[in-house]
């Protein structure tokens, strides 16, 4: 299943564009999301958002989404937090391929510096957790 909308001030309302606020936008992306999440046969945790252009601008919404957690609710917000990750990808994957400093020095070692320590962060909690009383005992030993 796919949900395909416009946020405000795009497409057919264009003519909104500069009256648009970025709550307004945040709530439609919420609105979008729950409308998709409260379909029986959709399983929320299996929702993925994705964008073009627009879509740095829903890594930066999904990523300070910690702060309104209490507002929009710590399940929502969990679900959210989930697909971070993808929207960063999503967003390098533009930068590289339409971005118009694609390919300059500068912008490779932008990418490389801090797309080092995303993916080396995230192997990390990829891994199984080792107990406490095994990194205490490592620590230890040291």
């Amino acid at each position: 299943m796919c949900l395909t909308f416009d946020l405000r001030g795009h497409a057919e309302t264009r003519p909104q564009f500069e009256t648009v606020s970025r709550a307004l936008n945040l709530r439609d992306l919420i609105a979008a999301y729950d409308l998709l999440a409260q379909r029986h046969h959709v399983d929320p945790g299996s929702i993925a958002v994705v964008g073009s252009s627009y879509g740095g601008y829903l890594a930066a919404i999904l990523g300070l989404t910690f702060y309104i957690r209490r507002r929009v609710g710590t399940r929502r917000w969990r679900n959210l937090h989930r697909l971070t990750p993808l929207v960063y990808v999503l967003g390098v994957i533009h930068t590289v391929g339409s971005g118009s400093d694609a390919g300059t020095a500068w912008l490779t070692a932008i990418l490389i510096a801090t797309g080092t320590p995303i993916l080396y962060l995230g192997i990390l909690r990829a891994l199984p957790a080792q107990p406490v009383s095994a990194r205490a005992a490592r620590a230890g030993s040291g």
